[in-house]
C-alpha cells in the first residue's frame, strides 16, 4: 500500500512538471510571436 502511494505521488509530481514546463512553452511561444 505505501509503495503504491509512492509510486502514485512520483506520478503525479512529474504530471504536475509537465504540465508547468508545457504552460512556460505556451507562455514562451505567445510572447515570441
Amino acid at each position: 500500500m505505501k509503495l503504491g502511494e509512492t509510486l502514485y505521488t512520483q506520478l503525479t509530481d512529474r504530471q504536475l512538471s509537465i504540465d508547468k514546463r508545457l504552460d512556460l512553452t505556451e507562455q514562451y511561444w505567445s510572447i515570441d510571436s
